[in-house]
């Protein structure tokens, strides 16, 4: 498994044996802007999209705030620790609503056949926020929402 954690922790690849699951870059990797449209992105991998996955306009304790299409949490660089038992501890802070996004993936089963994902939100801010986030791989040969 591939991690590129300044392109918003996105799993670029998940390799079983010789063979590649996810979809290859349709566009070539990039900085990021908090600005940038999803559709300006490179359209593969596994990126995690919250607090939606499309452009919406919803009401909080606040007012109304503007959610970018597939959310903030691919625009933003995510910071990784490894250890020795989960490869994978990323977390980023989402900026529109100030959510701490942590996911962990562990290593494999002993097949290397199964993929599981730990996910914990955390809101660091003072009020409550809606939202909704969804995992969205891009496999090889279809689109797959998990």
């Amino acid at each position: 498994m591939t991690i590129l954690p300044k392109l918003g922790g996105k799993i670029a690849s998940i390799r079983m044996n010789e063979h590649e699951l996810l979809q290859a870059p349709l566009a070539p990797y990039g900085p990021r802007t908090r600005t940038m449209s999803f559709d300006a992105g490179d359209a593969s991998g596994w990126d995690e999209c919250l607090p939606s996955v499309a452009g919406c306009t919803v009401q909080t304790v606040n007012g109304h705030a503007d959610v970018p299409d597939h959310g903030d949490l691919w625009r933003v660089e995510w910071q990784c620790s490894p250890t020795p038992t989960v490869p994978s501890p990323c977390e980023a802070i989402a900026s529109r609503c100030l959510w701490r996004w942590l996911h962990r993936i562990p290593d494999g089963d002993e097949k290397g056949y199964r993929l599981h994902a730990d996910y914990q939100v955390t809101n660091t801010g003072s009020r409550e926020t809606p939202g909704a986030g969804r995992r969205i791989p891009v496999t090889r040969r279809k689109r797959a929402m998990l």
